[in-house]
Parts: C-alpha cells; sequence; structure tokens
C-alpha cells in the first residue's frame, strides 16, 4: 500500500484533504476542510490494516472516522454519535504528505468565486414579502424560558434577545440528525428542551427569527448556501431606527460589524470580496467559547452564494420551495432554481421600501 500521500474527497461537511504518512516513526494523518480554510487538524489515531488506513478524528467533540482502501480509493466517514455517514470517492492528489502547524485561512478561491458572481440589481417591486409579527404565545412561551428582555426596538435588544437565547438553548456541532419537520417557534424550541437544551444552526435560526417576530421584528432564518458542500442557517432582522436589515447568527451569538455599522448578509458578503476590517459584537460566542474572527470569515466565504429565505415567515409556514425566495447572482440563477423566487434584485429579496 502507499505509505504516504494527501487525499481529496467530500466529506459531506466540505471538501478534505486527508494528509498521511508518519511522524516520530508512528503512523500520522492531518485533516484540513480546505473549502473553510480550517487546515492541518492533528488526528488523534492513524491505523494501518493492509490496504486499510482507519483514521480518529475529533469534530466539535465528536469521535468520528474516517476509513481509506488505498486500493479502490474509496472510504466511509462516519460520526458515530449522530449516525452520519457517508461513502468517499478518494483522489490521491499528492505522494507527499503536507504535515504543518494548524492554521486557518480564508481561502482565496472562495473570494475569487464570489468576485465572479457579483451581478445584482436593485430595483424597487411590489412588496411579496410578509411577516406575521407580534405572536402573545410565542412571546409567552420565550419569556417563561427566560427570554424576557426590554425591547426598544433597535440592535441592542436584538443582542439582548439573542443572548439570552444562545444561553437558553446551543448549537450541538454537526447534527444532521434535527428533524426539519417541526415547524412553529414553540416546536422548535420544544425540540430543543428534548435533547438537552440542544439543536442545530436552523433550529437556532428558526427560534430567533420566530422570538424576534413576537417582539415585533421583520426577521426571517436565511439558508446560506455554498455552490457545493453543507448549508449554514442565520437569521436577518430589519431595525427601524437604522433603516436596514442586520445578520444575527444564533450559533455563535453574533453579528459583524464594518466600522460600527451591523451587515445584512448581502453586505457581508461585499465586505469580504473588498478584504473589509470587520469586527464582532462583544457578546459573541459559540457555546460560550471565544470566538476567531478568521475562522468565521474562513467559514462563511463559501456559504454566500445562495441566500434562501421564506416569502412568508409566520408560525405555521416554513421555508419550502413554495414558500421560498432566492437572492443569488444572475449568473447562477439557473444552476439551482428550485424556489418558487429566484432573483438577482437584492430590492426584490430585502423589500427596503415599507
Amino acid at each position: 500500500m502507499k505509505k504516504q500521500g494527501i487525499y481529496q474527497t467530500d466529506l459531506g461537511i466540505g471538501n478534505g484533504w486527508i494528509h498521511f504518512g508518519s511522524k516520530n516513526g508512528e503512523a500520522f494523518s492531518q485533516l484540513s476542510f480546505i473549502d473553510i480554510g480550517d487546515m492541518n487538524n492533528d488526528c488523534i489515531k492513524t491505523e494501518l490494516d493492509g490496504n486499510q488506513i482507519i483514521i480518529t478524528v475529533m469534530l466539535n467533540d465528536m469521535p468520528s472516522s474516517i476509513q481509506i482502501d488505498t486500493e479502490t480509493e474509496k472510504g466511509v466517514f462516519d460520526v458515530f454519535s449522530i449516525g452520519f455517514h457517508k461513502e468517499l470517492e478518494l483522489q490521491l492528489i499528492s505522494d507527499i504528505p503536507a504535515f504543518d502547524n494548524h492554521h486557518i485561512v480564508v481561502p482565496e478561491k472562495n473570494i475569487h468565486e464570489l468576485q465572479a458572481h457579483q451581478d445584482y440589481i436593485s430595483e424597487q417591486v411590489e412588496n411579496k414579502l410578509q411577516f406575521t409579527l407580534s405572536d402573545s404565545e410565542v412571546l409567552a412561551y420565550a419569556k417563561k424560558h427566560g427570554i424576557d428582555v426590554e425591547n426598544h426596538h433597535d440592535i441592542k435588544s436584538c443582542l439582548a434577545i439573542m443572548d439570552k437565547l444562545c444561553y437558553t438553548i446551543q448549537q450541538d456541532g454537526v447534527n444532521y440528525t434535527h428533524d426539519k419537520q417541526h415547524c412553529g417557534t414553540i416546536a422548535q424550541m420544544e425540540y430543543a428542551f428534548q435533547h438537552d437544551h440542544h439543536t442545530n444552526c436552523r433550529g437556532l435560526a428558526l427560534i430567533l427569527a420566530g422570538i424576534l417576530r413576537a417582539y415585533g421584528y421583520r426577521a426571517s432564518a436565511v439558508e446560506c448556501r455554498p455552490l457545493s458542500g453543507d448549508v449554514h442557517v442565520v437569521c436577518e432582522v430589519y431595525l427601524e431606527d437604522l433603516k436596514k436589515w442586520v445578520m444575527m447568527d444564533p450559533t455563535n451569538d453574533l453579528v459583524y460589524y464594518q466600522n460600527t455599522t451591523p451587515l445584512s448578509l448581502i453586505e457581508l458578503r461585499e465586505a469580504m470580496i473588498n478584504h473589509a476590517e470587520l469586527s464582532l459584537n462583544e457578546n459573541a460566542n459559540r457555546n460560550g467559547k471565544e470566538l476567531d474572527i478568521m475562522s468565521l470569515l474562513a467559514f462563511m466565504s463559501n456559504k454566500m452564494f445562495y441566500f434562501v429565505k421564506a416569502i412568508d415567515s409566520c408560525e405555521d409556514k416554513t421555508i419550502t420551495n413554495d414558500n421560498a425566495i432566492c437572492l443569488t447572482s444572475k449568473e447562477l440563477m439557473n444552476e439551482e432554481c428550485e424556489w418558487k423566487i429566484t432573483t438577482n434584485n437584492i430590492a426584490a429579496y430585502y423589500q427596503k421600501l415599507f
């Protein structure tokens, strides 16, 4: 069998390089997530058995296994605690492993792809988006569970709501077991409470959007989609005092700022293309852990090609094909048009004028 090299494969949570070889006379491997620039993560165990390489790696504190057959260049990826299983097709791209210290980069390939897809317009249209606000049952349920703030209808109030939500319910890593069928904020919260106060990014975004609407804000959960790979779900809220939309990510209890201005998703996309200096809100954290803005930007750099949210944001509907609007560049509009409305018109997507 090959004793060293680099395999490239789609792990289902992103494209990866698997470096394998030896270090200090022992079998050794590292895993790089090349789409999000999370490079050279040491694997905790590497075993060789004939043509088989068996690698154990920790992902979000969950033991995971990668098994490679070097003869067939096929393999499997398993995250046992959540029942995730992926059959792998592997390609040997180098006979020499590139072992290095762990580091984070924003992949320039992703920035170049964003630059290549910038054909957006902004033309006023008749309102299509609908928001059901001030649901008293949702508001009472949220307050009952500690998400109770003095609401001044501003960014500080929204941040306080998100802070309390993130204290009450947390993101649980690579969770593909979350039930997307739970419709409504209360049902999403009950699901999280049944799972030790944890849910995935989708659940958190749906809950935050629903609670914000209950407090009287226009808010939607938004799917941030890559050209290929895993989706990340966040929330956007319209702030009357700022006259703009702002992205809030409850997975990381964060808002991005350029200077002192909180950014929408399309503004974050533009800022990343321009390599602008960005900052986070003071309380930003992931499950109580400090955040590194470089790793966050690296993660988001391949999630900014399609933005999908509900046309009608209310408690008995969710983001589905017939209730979804997608904002993407004109060049990509014919690539993945599964939604009821696909547009490159920023004004149509955000409905800036009320």
